[in-house]
């Protein structure tokens, strides 16, 4: 499932089902029992915090080759923010699927096109009255 831009995307379950099998691999090499180990979401009911949880439909991004001054940009935003470098990336790609300014004006074209012809009543008073309470 590779992309452009080197970027890889992992369905959540399938990348679950490869962290449980090295995970089952390298206890047993500790000598650790599955069934001996607190899960995150019994150690939450214990301290009344809430376990962390993604979304079941949420997918893990490998990326590759990445440009060595953008991660150092992400590095240093991380470092400053006191984030780790995995969410100062949730917060770029966050922030990069918001509406930029064309499509913020497509949208309101569309708008004003949608009631073009509309009878609008005049607001004016309704906000001079709403000023003096």
């Amino acid at each position: 499932m590779r992309g452009p831009h080197g970027i890889t995307a992992i369905p959540s379950d399938m990348n679950q089902r490869r962290t449980s099998k090295s995970n089952s691999s390298s206890r047993a090499g500790r000598g650790g029992s599955e069934a001996g180990r607190k899960s995150s979401k019994s150690r939450a009911k214990k301290s009344g915090k809430a376990a962390p949880s993604r979304p079941a439909s949420a997918t893990n991004l490998l990326l590759r080759d990445i440009d060595p001054d953008v991660l150092a940009v992400l590095r240093r935003r991380a470092a400053e923010s006191g984030r780790s470098i995995q969410q100062e990336l949730h917060i770029a790609l966050a922030r990069g699927t918001q509406r930029n300014f064309d499509e913020a004006r497509a949208l309101a074209a569309a708008w004003q096109q949608r009631l073009a012809g509309r009878e609008l009543p005049d607001s004016t008073e309704m906000i001079r009255q709403d000023r003096k309470r």
